[in-house]
């Protein structure tokens, strides 16, 4: 089962998602566990402006 929630609180997301997916105009550009993308500021500056 899956859900799509779109939000920038993505701090309070990651803590009860297993898999993670950006997406930019339909295309997927990170795709990952929670802490994979934890530990790249810079994607989440670039994709989600935090």
């Amino acid at each position: 089962m899956g859900s799509v929630i779109v939000d920038k609180t993505w701090k309070q997301l990651t803590q009860i998602t297993e898999r993670n997916i950006i997406l930019l105009k339909g295309r997927i550009v990170f795709e990952g566990s929670s802490d994979a993308l934890r530990a790249q500021p810079g994607l989440l500056e670039q994709y989600l402006g935090v």
